[in-house]
């Protein structure tokens, strides 16, 4: 049994360089043993940019549909944790460090809880996690579990006071950035369409997307995640038009603006496809959201029907 207390420390540490010890890269769903392509495009884009240069280490985890996938990924990266930590090759300028995918980071998530416990200073780990399902607000195992927001930022959400960590989400993600009110069918289906759009390219972006992400306000400066949010580039919902020869992408571009502001009332704005509100806040499902003006839902609504009706110079008489 290890005597060591858990180091917590500010905020500020999850803006450290990653240093040049050793990444634990795990794979999504159906990816057990990432490649050393994945390796490189993880590294490229998320890694190097934080100030990392040490080894790339592919991290076998199950990863697949099963009940038992996510309990075994955990023991697996624990106890490899743990074999670094006893080892004696990890420190606070040369972190270990976890990049985490889908449901890697939902492993991971859970992992730090366990670290915690098992006295693994807060500074010799740093967690990199993309797509992630436990995500506090709007993370897919987090806004449909219907438990209690004390329950699920105790259990279930990725803690915000353990672990430094970086969290990116991309816009209309459905597992990472689910609608907070799924009375909304539009936004519903545009999540959906968004688990084949955006859940699948993270490590298809650009590194200028990820430059681009927006970080997000949290509730204090002393929180341990950062969290960023990859604006999409097109609305998942009516992406499949853009498969149709000839007409597909005027068609997109004459129902994108007013279907956009239709599916954003899902996550309970106006003009952004997330949730609004501090990201290291736990937020579950509601019925409608409740500090949005009709009249201003309106005025959005003519102001982009004003704007493509001149962008194509239609008049009505």
């Amino acid at each position: 049994m290890r005597a060591i207390a858990v180091q917590l420390i500010n905020g500020t540490s999850a803006d450290l360089p990653l240093g040049d010890g050793t990444a634990l890269l795990m794979g999504g769903t159906s990816i057990p043993q990432p490649s050393q392509l994945y390796l490189d495009a993880a590294d490229a884009l998320y890694l190097q940019p934080r100030g990392f240069g040490g080894t790339l280490q592919s991290l076998f985890t199950p990863e697949d549909v099963s009940p038992t996938s996510e309990t075994r990924g955990e023991q697996i990266l624990d106890s490899t944790i743990l074999q670094k930590f006893d080892s004696g090759d990890v420190s606070p300028q040369n972190p270990l460090v976890v990049f985490g995918y889908s449901q890697s980071a939902a492993i991971s998530s859970e992992v730090m809880r366990e670290l915690a416990g098992q006295g693994v200073p807060s500074d010799d780990v740093h967690f990199v996690l993309i797509g992630d399902p436990d995500n506090p607000a709007g993370g897919m195992e987090v806004l449909s579990s219907n438990l209690s927001p004390q329950y699920l930022a105790a259990n279930v959400a990725t803690p915000n006071d353990l672990y430094p960590t970086d969290v990116y989400t991309h816009e209309y993600d459905g597992v990472a950035d689910s609608p907070k009110y799924p009375v909304d069918l539009l936004s519903d289906l545009n999540a959906a369409l968004g688990f084949i759009y955006e859940h699948g390219t993270y490590l298809s972006l650009t590194p200028e997307q990820i430059a681009d992400a927006i970080q997000l306000p949290t509730t204090s400066a002393d929180t341990m995640v950062n969290y960023y949010i990859i604006p999409a580039e097109s609305l998942p919902l009516l992406d499949p038009l853009r498969l149709i020869p000839i007409i597909g992408q005027p068609l997109y571009d004459l129902l994108e603006p007013d279907t956009q502001i239709l599916v954003n009332l899902g996550y309970g704005s106006i003009d952004q496809g997330w949730a609004s509100g501090d990201a290291d806040v736990v937020s579950t499902s509601g019925t409608f959201p409740t500090d949005l003006n009709l009249g201003d839902v309106l005025d959005a609504l003519g102001d982009r029907k004003s704007t493509r009706l001149n962008s194509s110079h239609i008049t009505i008489s």
